[in-house]
């Protein structure tokens, strides 16, 4: 490229003073040049100290009455005269990548040259600072970027940014390379797969948590982790951690969400292979299932990460150990509410057992005591029974009438309570009536044992008489 030289055509220059500036390259008939562009124009004056080393205006040449360029305005002696921001300069967020994105692209490349790739990470660069949105990343809305990207086409433009660098190839190289950037950053950042795979390589906090965090931490903690995460999710909106006072319902919701949640993250990054174009079809396919199978490892560990991080919050998330220990209690109320019934119905059992054992006892203990007692009634009736018999068989002794037959018909025949009654009569009868006594007794008992005593008696009567 040869220099560009710049000049006057005097010819050309009207009254009243206006001024044309030619290149040398086209196509103004009298000089063979064609109008140079206005950053030239400014570069020139500023070499030439006609504007002042701070100007930076996109509004027309100033001209005095005389025809003069006037730029008092553009030089910062006065605080006043300081030109102001337009509204895209104010929404405009000019940020450095941050070092998180630097150290993992460090990482990429170091992992890449220990496989053996050939990726040129040299190319990458943190696409969302070239447009303004570095504070903003994977949450910039399309409108972010056209917006962002509206601003850095005029801040980036290599003839905004060649003015102090004029005749500097290297530098003109290296401006038209940013503003190549910038370009390309639009491109990929408003493609929808394209920036996913940018997405995808972007530096964010891949930690999962910790299954034992504390209740006061536990919001803070996962919520950023769950937010961060969100980004690769296929279905929105994403739902939120929540707090403390979030419905159960709501909770449930987002572990079931998450715990199903499909990501979209690509690891074109992670490639083993780089497929170039001079590479046959069957070697391209080869590589390209190589490159397949490390995708599909890359995602699996991926959904492993996600779910390791989903089952730490659910098992430190103060709202489901809470639950849990509801649950719990509840289950135990009414493990103790039957263990007590049980109890109850088993001391009942058991108390009635006892009072059957003890009326069976009582029971047992009366019977022996009354068979004991009937035992000696009936011994006492036995001796008391042989006492009236001998009793009596003295009695029978002194009645010549009487024989040992109906003696013992007397005794052996009249029961307790008759034979102690007739004893009691004998006793307290005279003699001459006791015979009358027996005989009665006998003739109740045994009528013909009677008669025989009567004719007995009667004989003796009749011997006595006789003598």
């Amino acid at each position: 490229m040869g220099r560009l030289m710049i000049c006057y055509d005097k010819a050309l220059v009207p009254a009243g003073g206006v001024e044309l500036v030619c290149s040398n390259a086209a196509p103004v008939d009298a000089t063979m040049k064609e109008a140079a562009g206005r950053a030239h124009i400014n570069v020139v004056k500023r070499k030439l100290g006609i504007l002042g080393p701070n100007y930076d205006d996109d509004e027309d040449w100033d001209f005095d009455e005389r025809g003069d360029y006037d730029d008092d305005d553009y030089y910062d002696d006065d605080e006043e005269g300081e030109e102001e921001q337009s509204e895209d300069d104010a929404a405009w967020t000019e940020t450095k990548a941050p070092k998180a994105f630097a150290a993992r692209l460090r990482r990429m490349k170091k992992e890449a040259k220990e496989k053996g790739r050939d990726a040129d990470f040299d190319e990458w660069c943190d696409l969302y600072a070239l447009v303004g949105c570095a504070h903003l990343r994977y949450k910039a809305t399309t409108e972010d970027v056209q917006k962002g990207f509206k601003v850095a086409q005029i801040k980036y433009h290599p003839d905004k940014t060649m003015k102090d660098a004029m005749g500097s190839e290297e530098d003109r190289e290296a401006a038209e390379e940013l503003f190549a950037r910038v370009q390309r950053a639009y491109e990929t950042l408003t493609n929808v797969k394209a920036r996913r795979e940018f997405d995808s390589i972007d530096h964010f906090d891949e930690s999962v948590g910790s299954n034992d965090v504390d209740e006061a931490d536990f919001y803070e903690t996962f919520a950023e982790l769950f937010e961060s995460n969100g980004r690769f999710s296929e279905k929105k909106p994403v739902p939120k951690l929540g707090d403390a006072n979030t419905d159960m319902k709501v909770v449930d919701a987002f572990y079931k969400f998450w715990f199903g949640m499909k990501s979209w993250r690509e690891f074109k990054a992670d490639d083993e292979h780089t497929i170039n174009d001079g590479d046959d079809r069957e070697h391209k396919r080869h590589l390209q299932r190589q490159n397949a199978k490390m995708r599909e490892k890359a995602k699996k560990e991926e959904r492993e990460r996600v779910i390791k991080l989903v089952q730490n919050a659910f098992d430190c998330d103060p709202r489901i150990q809470a639950r849990k220990r509801a649950a719990q209690e509840a289950k135990d109320k009414v493990k103790n509410e039957k263990e007590r019934i049980r109890r109850e119905k088993e001391e009942a059992e058991a108390a009635a057992k006892k009072a059957e054992e003890d009326a069976k006892a009582a029971e047992e203990a009366a019977r022996k005591n009354k068979a004991a007692d009937a035992k000696k009634e009936k011994e006492k009736r036995r001796k008391e029974q042989q006492k009236n018999r001998k009793a009596l068989r003295a009695f029978t002794g002194e009645v010549a009438a009487f024989d040992v037959e109906g003696t013992e018909s007397l005794c052996t025949g009249l029961d307790f309570d008759k034979l102690k009654a007739l004893v009691k009569d004998l006793e307290a009868a005279e003699a001459a009536a006791r015979e009358e006594l027996l005989c009665t007794a006998l003739k109740e008992l045994d009528l013909e044992a009677a008669t025989r005593m009567e004719e007995r008696a009667k004989r003796a009567k009749e011997l006595e008489v006789s003598n």
